[in-house]
């Protein structure tokens, strides 16, 4: 029986000017493609940069290549990476696999395992992530905050996160990568295995070279994570201290940047002044870059601060190409140690010293190309593997009822009622309450509903949204609760699509995606989507800036819902829904998104969320945080956040607010040690809000 395995990537070799990623993903791609009874499909979910004639290359090697189609203009508002995400889902479900390999890096894996864990979708398909290296990880290694882009960032890194916590099974190429998402508290997938990654030896011929220990050859990209800055430090001081030892340096890989500096403004400042013989290599992709180390004589130095399983080093002991490594991450599970150094100056100094005095021809590397081989090949047997999954048909009542509240909504009311009247594979109590409509053209709309329709129509005094939701709550008996604004339109696969996930899922609350359209008048085909917007789920480091949970839109079980004793009450603010959603999540309860649109959400001025005051709403998120959050975060919120917010003129309010919740965005969900971020914060509480009461102060 032929396996079909599909291999998703960001990054590979054609296409792009690639990284490690993309010669993994070629690799495997290859090799799994010379398997009996294997057919391989590579799914390039990238821009490809290069000119097309790279096409020819994965047909010579059994390989079908598919590329995403263009993203549709609705979802031109999303980042590149949940664009693609979304893509492949589409992608995947028209076309099936037996196994498909995900990367971790950029999550495009990340809706089809929200579609798994919410649906039940792609049962006979097991869904693998590699772990090679996250934003994260890259960050903490450059020592880089994301001041430029802090949502997305912190949304991207919280995807790929989610990746590696539902995947059906995880591989990384070093147990190092593994130790280091486990000491940053993430949640990872069982069962986990360590592949050592695999280079294609056939098309590589080692070419024996007399070594010329006075030429230095940085490889790698140029950029701080790689040790640019440190391998500058210790040739500076080399040649200083002995001039005549260093005759030629090379700097071998793609741009990047040092600090602010790009790489070649960094490297002129730094060797300007110096008598050094330098030159940059900046332009060859990986295959025309290790052929031009295989005909230049040179020790090879990859010098890098932080690094998983790199091809540089795998390439260099594959050629026999002489070279030195840092000894950071899986480097020590690749090369023989005599070869390693401390990621320091003086480590680096001590071993370029040592150059002409180690064994080059009787090194031992742990790397071992055939039994790597031989793990991959075993991992792809039998043929298909059986399914892990984590999900939980659930045993319940089925049934439903859509919660509706209603103000001063004449020409919309009419157009919900009839959208839930023509529901799928769903009979709901229906429960709409009207929130003491002013409007009598309102009221008159009201009472031919009633007259229309076999529901429960309910007149309530002019409390709000959500004491009016709660009112229709408490009326519902259903086992699970819809709730819908009178301004929206369901899809007719809505409810049954929704009440069908939950159940198999398990989780305690759905939300899902939305297409946004305006007007009057009903929406009419796919056409009339302006903007298709994607929440991504419980992440609540998010919550700070924007919603990234989903809207009131939801489907949730009636006894958590009554457990939380409801919507808060917040009077005179929107958000409400980021406000019961995160409260919940706080509480323990599951939450996750449907990765589908699956009613239209109407953009008028007239709606609530519009008229809201953006300050109060971010104050009332902050609120659910000081009350519900995790212990570490709760003295931050009480004693920094809110007597700022409450002890400044309202005059100033907006600004400061932003400003407040922006510099502390940057901090709470960028890079691994968010938590020890923070509770540094509450010890230094004093002098920060010293600080801050300096920074209101001049702000007046």
């Amino acid at each position: 029986m032929t396996q079909r395995i599909c291999i998703v990537t960001p990054d590979t070799i054609g296409p792009v000017a690639n990284g490690g990623i993309g010669t993994h993903c070629y690799y495997l791609a290859r090799f799994l493609a010379l398997q009996p009874e294997i057919d391989v499909t590579l799914l390039f979910t990238g821009p490809c940069t290069n000119p097309p004639a790279w096409k020819p290359l994965y047909d010579a090697i059994g390989v079908t290549l598919a590329l995403l189609p263009p993203a549709p203009s609705h979802l031109d508002d999303q980042p590149d990476y949940l664009q693609q995400s979304y893509l492949t889902l589409a992608y995947l479900q028209q076309n099936h696999f037996d196994l498909i390999h995900f990367q971790e890096f950029r999550g495009a894996g990340f809706h089809t395992l929200q579609a798994r864990r919410t649906q039940g979708l792609f049962e006979t398909t097991q869904l693998v992530v590699t772990m090679h290296s996250n934003q994260e990880w890259i960050h903490q290694g450059g020592g880089q905050w994301r001041h430029d882009a802090p949502y997305h960032h912190a949304q991207l890194c919280w995807i790929e996160r989610y990746c590696c916590q539902h995947a059906d099974a995880l591989i990384s190429p070093s147990a190092y990568m593994f130790r280091w998402t486990q000491e940053q508290h993430w949640i990872l997938a069982e069962p986990q295995q360590v592949l050592p990654l695999l280079m294609d030896r056939n098309t590589l011929t080692p070419m024996p070279t007399q070594i010329q220990t006075d030429h230095l050859i940085f490889f790698g990209r140029l950029e701080s994570r790689k040790g640019l800055d440190l391998f500058c430090e210790a040739l500076l001081a080399l040649h200083q201290e002995k001039p005549e030892l260093i005759q030629k340096v090379t700097f071998l890989g793609k741009l990047g940047r040092v600090g602010t500096l790009d790489a070649r403004d960094y490297l002129n400042m730094t060797l300007a002044q110096t008598s050094l013989r330098w030159q940059m290599v900046t332009n060859l992709d990986s295959a025309a870059a290790l052929q031009w180390l295989q005909h230049h004589r040179g020790v090879v130095v990859i010098p890098s601060m932080m690094d998983n399983y790199p091809y540089t080093v795998l390439e260099c002991l594959t050629l026999g190409i002489p070279f030195i490594a840092s000894h950071v991450g899986g480097v020590e599970e690749m090369a023989d140690s005599r070869l390693l150094f401390p990621p320091h100056v003086e480590g680096l100094k001590a071993k370029i010293l040592q150059l002409h005095i180690l064994p080059w021809a009787q090194l031992n590397h742990p790397h071992d190309h055939q039994q790597a081989e031989a793990r991959w090949r075993l991992y792809h047997h039998p043929v298909i593997k059986p399914k892990i999954s984590s999900a939980v048909c659930v045993e319940e009542p089925e049934t439903l009822s859509i919660c509706v509240p209603h103000y001063n909504q004449p020409d919309y009311l009419p157009q919900l009622l009839a959208s839930i009247d023509q529901l799928e594979g769903v009979n709901p109590q229906v429960i709409v309450v009207d929130d003491g409509s002013d409007d009598p053209r309102a009221d008159a709309v009201f009472t031919q509903m009633a007259e229309t329709y076999p529901w429960t129509f309910i007149r309530a005094p002019h409390r709000g949204p959500e004491q009016t939701r709660n009112h229709a709550a408490q009326l519902a008996t259903g086992t699970y609760l819809i709730f819908m604004d009178a301004d929206n339109i369901a899809m007719p696969h809505m409810a049954r699509t929704m009440v069908d996930a939950i159940r198999h899922s398990g989780l305690d609350l759905l939300t899902c995606h939305l297409w946004c359209f305006e007007g009057a008048m009903p929406p009419e085909g796919s056409e009339a989507c302006q903007q298709q917007r994607i929440p991504v789920g419980a992440a609540p480091e998010l919550a700070l800036f924007s919603n990234s949970f989903g809207d009131t839109n939801f489907i949730c079980r009636r006894a958590v819902f009554q457990a939380v004793g409801g919507f808060p009450q917040f009077h005179g603010t929107g958000w409400e829904d980021l406000d019961i959603l995160l409260r919940l999540h706080m509480a323990g309860y599951t939450v996750d998104v449907l990765p589908q649109p699956l009613f239209w959400y109407r953009v008028h001025d007239q709606s609530f969320s519009a008229r809201s005051d953006l300050f109060r709403n971010q104050q009332r998120i902050v609120q659910a945080f000081a009350q519900n959050g995790p212990d570490y975060l709760r003295p931050l919120m009480n004693n920094l956040l809110l007597p700022a917010y409450y002890n400044t003129p309202n005059i100033q309010n907006v600004r400061i607010g932003h400003q407040v919740l922006t510099t502390l965005n940057r901090i709470l969900p960028l890079g691994s040690r968010r938590r020890q971020t923070v509770m540094w914060l509450v010890r230094q509480q004093r002098q920060v809000i010293d600080l801050l009461r300096r920074i209101f102060t001049r702000s007046h």
